[in-house]
């Protein structure tokens, strides 16, 4: 396993467990920000497993990370950096990414790895790095939803 691949792997989990610390906490003082969204896909991680669950649970794993990364950092990115430079196609796909996905307090918690997984992006100049770290960011967060 090359150090790349390791970095990009380790750096999906560690950066989603202090954003999720942080929307855990926020939740707990501010209980109106929860996310109806959210809370379902918890609850229904979080109930017994079940064939539905599982299939669910490998599209967020191994299926939509790639697509995302496919889309962002792989068509939109190439699309942005032909007006802006790499560094700016960076922070605005980054932000982008994050923003998509609507809900305030998700695109809050996105937003570190969003930048780290650009940041793969932006540095090998390809997206393969990115869908790992994509992968075990949602693995992480597969999981912390399932305690």
């Amino acid at each position: 396993m090359n150090a790349n691949f390791k970095t990009a792997l380790a750096g999906g989990v560690l950066i989603s467990l202090l954003p999720a610390w942080l929307i855990s906490t926020l939740l707990k003082t501010f209980p109106n920000l929860r996310s109806e969204n959210l809370e379902i896909v918890s609850d229904f991680l979080a109930n017994e497993g079940g064939i539905a669950q599982i299939v669910f649970f490998l599209m967020v794993i191994f299926i939509i990370p790639v697509i995302e990364e496919l889309i962002f950092r792989g068509g939109l990115w190439k699309l942005i950096e032909w007006k802006l430079s790499p560094y700016w196609t960076w922070i605005f796909i980054s932000i982008v990414f994050a923003a998509i996905h609507i809900d305030p307090l998700q695109s809050l918690g996105l937003l570190p790895f969003s930048f780290f997984a650009g940041w793969l992006r932006y540095k090998t100049g390809k997206i393969n790095l990115s869908i790992v770290a994509h992968i075990s960011n949602n693995a992480v967060g597969c999981l912390l939803m399932m305690i």
